[in-house]
């Protein structure tokens, strides 16, 4: 696995805080029973089908009539999953960032896709914070057993926070990061680095 790249600002005495999803490469077409003309737009899923995690990304693709949602020209666009409802046997998704009051009225067809989620269940999760490469020394270490990093095996998330009481004592003006998972059977993967940029703290 390629680990991704984000680089990150942490603001000097402020609670730092940041989100992360881990997509497999498997994808998930969900056919679509109804898409409501509304503000947030609401898509109804046909029965069977499971929705994805509340902040995921997602696109529609092929619906007729309501044509304006669809993102079949633009590969590289997504919607993100604001909520999601069960109604009887069918699942409502609503994605705020879509007014569809002016669209036209959807008459059939079309999807909703995404990635698949990666399931978190038995990994831990470590992530230093160094000057440079070559440092032995860390300035900051989080790990999911100190609870710094949360694993979410339900929303499918991997969240990171540093304190006020740690962001407080950094000095570093810049410097590197690396998050790195282990699974159950002790294989460590680098999920995602970058550099890091520390805003100095003016308020304090």
């Amino acid at each position: 696995m390629t680990p991704g790249r984000v680089n990150l600002r942490i603001y000097q005495g402020s609670t730092f805080s940041q989100m992360f999803r881990w997509e497999s490469k498997s994808i998930t077409y969900a056919t679509i029973q109804t898409i409501q003309k509304s503000a947030p737009c609401v898509i109804r899923l046909n029965p069977g089908y499971s929705p994805p995690p509340p902040s995921w990304r997602v696109r529609v693709t092929g619906a007729n009539g309501m044509k304006d949602i669809n993102l079949d020209t633009l590969p590289d666009e997504y919607y993100i999953v604001s909520n999601t409802y069960l109604s009887g046997s069918t699942w409502d998704v609503t994605i705020d960032e879509i007014n569809s009051l002016n669209y036209g009225m959807y008459t059939g067809n079309g999807a909703l896709s995404w990635y698949e989620p990666v399931p978190l269940a038995g990994y831990t999760a470590t992530m230093q914070i160094r000057k440079s490469i070559s440092d032995t020394a860390y300035e900051v270490e989080l790990t999911s057993g100190s609870g710094e990093i949360i694993l979410n095996d339900v929303d499918k998330y991997i969240q990171i926070n540093i304190p006020k009481a740690i962001t407080t004592g950094l000095t570093f003006s810049s410097g590197v990061y690396s998050l790195e998972l282990t699974d159950g059977t002790g294989k460590t993967i680098t999920f995602i680095q970058g550099n890091v940029t520390l805003i100095k703290e003016v308020t304090r």
